[in-house]
C-alpha cells in the first residue's frame, strides 16, 4: 500500500531537517534539469511534482494566509482551520491542489506553501512559478523542496539503483550513498553546485508497493512519505 511508510527515510529526512531550514539553497534551474535527466533516462513514467516553500513574514500567519488563499477562486477555498495557533487551508483545483500552513512566532510569522500537480510531466518550473505568483515572495527570501515521483516500468529495484547512481555520477554527483529499506532502496548524493562542502542535497527512493515500483526524488532532501 501507499501508505506503508518507509522508516529509513525518514529517518534520513530527519537528520536532513535538523541542519536547519537556513542551510538550504533556493529553487535552481541545476536542481531541476537534473530531476529532469534522470526522469528522461530512467524507464518511469512521471505521476507526480510537487514543490515547497518555506519562508517568514511580517503579517501574521491569518492573514497571510487569506491573502495566498484568495488568488484561488473562491469556491475553491475553504475556510482556515485554526489548532493551538496553526493555522492551515488546503486548495484545489482541477490536477492542482495547494496547502497553506502558518504559525505565529513573536513579532513574525514562518508560512509554508506547497503545491502539487498530479500530471505525466516534470511541471517543478511551472509551480515555481505559481509559488512565485501566489506568495509574492523574492528570490532568495524562502528556502524551497522539490519533489518528483514516478512509476517504473518493472519491479527490479538493483537495477535501477545502479542507473541512478551511474546518471548521478556522469553530472558530477559525489558522496552518493544507498541503502536497502522494508520495501526497496533509498540514497543520498551531493549534486555540489561547484562547492568544496559536503552537503547531502538530494535524496531518492525506489519502493515497491501493491500498485507497482515507483522512483521519488527530492531535492535538497525527501519529505514526502509513502
Amino acid at each position: 500500500m501507499l501508505k506503508h511508510l518507509c522508516y529509513s527515510l525518514i529517518l534520513i529526512s530527519i537528520l536532513n531537517i535538523s541542519q536547519g531550514l537556513m542551510g538550504f539553497k533556493d529553487i535552481e534551474e541545476s536542481d531541476v534539469y537534473l530531476m529532469e535527466k534522470i526522469s528522461s533516462k530512467i524507464e518511469m513514467d512521471i505521476c507526480e511534482t510537487s514543490a515547497k516553500a518555506v519562508y517568514w513574514s511580517s503579517r501574521n500567519a491569518e492573514e497571510e494566509i487569506e491573502r495566498i488563499g484568495k488568488r484561488f477562486k473562491e469556491e475553491d477555498c475553504e475556510a482556515i482551520n485554526i489548532e493551538d495557533n496553526f493555522y492551515h487551508m488546503h486548495l484545489k483545483k482541477d490536477n492542482t491542489s495547494m496547502e497553506i500552513m502558518g504559525v505565529n512566532l513573536e513579532d513574525k510569522s514562518q508560512i509554508t506553501v506547497k503545491i502539487n500537480i498530479t500530471e505525466n510531466e516534470n511541471n517543478l518550473m511551472k509551480i515555481e512559478k505559481i509559488l512565485h505568483e501566489y506568495t509574492e515572495i523574492k528570490p532568495g527570501e524562502a528556502k524551497y523542496f522539490k519533489y518528483l515521483k514516478g512509476k517504473l516500468k518493472h519491479n527490479n529495484i538493483d537495477y535501477y539503483n545502479e542507473e541512478i547512481i551511474n546518471i548521478l555520477r556522469s553530472y558530477g554527483g559525489s558522496y552518493i550513498s544507498s541503502i536497502n529499506i522494508q520495501n526497496g532502496i533509498t540514497g543520498t548524493a551531493d549534486i555540489g553546485k561547484g562547492t568544496s562542502k559536503k552537503a547531502v542535497n538530494l535524496n531518492y527512493s525506489i519502493c515497491n508497493y501493491d500498485t507497482g515500483s515507483y522512483l521519488l526524488i527530492g531535492t535538497p532532501i525527501l519529505d514526502e512519505i509513502y
